[in-house]
């Protein structure tokens, strides 16, 4: 769940979302990407993997040609480590270092590096990729483990990011560089979280702070009433509700029969393209 509140976090209209197509079938997590894909025509992407190499080379190979063709200006949001901090993973994480002869994190979990290397190789091959940004999410007081914190009522009352751009320049060009780039990203953030929780702060780079707060409590108001008003909305305005309920069916018509709304954009593209 910590990482689907990272989703949330690091969202951006124009960002793509790499994500695992089991979570298709979570609770909240499935409405948020039914929402994200609802306006992917026009903004964001999501691209649902099995985990399964040969499968997911075509997946994103896919969605590589389709955002290079448009010549789409995107952002593409990435987990390398693929779930959750909790005990059981942090055991797989040890074990894996074990076997790979590799440092034993206590804050963060060994990154799966085949896809990160893949995707980024591909961008870089087509002249699709700007920077990397690597993204830290620190929660000082409460970690939003599982629904059931949340549904308690327990929320981060402070969420601090790090963030580290490296632009396309710096990047290495071969498979065995980015591997090792993304395994001394990893390094950095294990070192960058226990300086903070030494510290109560990152002790490398600049400060930034937002000058104009008010921005921040508009935001807190609009999206603190907007569940109730689309809830209200939902129970009093009957078209609105057959919409909704339309729209939640066909996505799921979808993520059964194509598997994503993504792929029939795709072959919607393609038909387009070639006809």
């Amino acid at each position: 769940m910590a990482a689907v509140i990272g989703w949330l976090y690091c969202f951006l209209w124009y960002t793509s979302i790499l994500a695992g197509y089991a979570c298709l079938f979570c609770p909240f997590v499935a409405r948020y990407l039914h929402f994200q894909q609802a306006i992917s025509l026009y903004n964001g992407y999501i691209i649902h993997l099995l985990a399964i190499l040969s499968h997911d080379k075509v997946v994103i190979e896919k969605y590589i040609d389709y955002v290079v063709s448009n010549s789409y200006k995107h952002s593409l949001l990435v987990f390398p480590e693929g779930t959750d901090f909790t005990e059981n993973t942090k055991k797989s994480s040890d074990n894996f270092a074990e076997r790979n002869h590799l440092q034993k994190y206590d804050h963060v979990l060994h990154p799966r590096t085949t896809g990160f290397i893949f995707l980024t190789h591909q961008l870089l091959s087509k002249n699709s990729l700007d920077a990397v940004y690597d993204v830290t999410l620190v929660y000082p007081d409460i970690v939003p483990q599982n629904e059931k914190v949340l549904l308690s009522g327990r929320f981060p009352k402070v969420v601090k990011v790090h963030f580290a751009r490296y632009s396309k320049s710096v990047l290495p060009k071969t498979e065995k560089g980015l591997k090792e780039f993304l395994e001394k990203r990893w390094l950095d953030k294990e070192r960058t979280i226990k300086e903070f929780k030494a510290t109560g702060n990152f002790l490398h780079g600049k400060i930034l702070r937002s000058q104009r707060r008010w921005e921040l409590y508009l935001a807190l108001i609009f999206w603190s009433l907007l569940p109730y008003f689309t809830l209200y909305i939902f129970i009093v305005v009957g078209w609105f509700r057959s919409i909704v309920i339309a729209h939640t069916l066909f996505l799921v018509v979808l993520n059964f029969a194509s598997g994503g709304f993504q792929n029939f954009e795709i072959a919607l593209y393609n038909f387009k393209k070639f006809k």
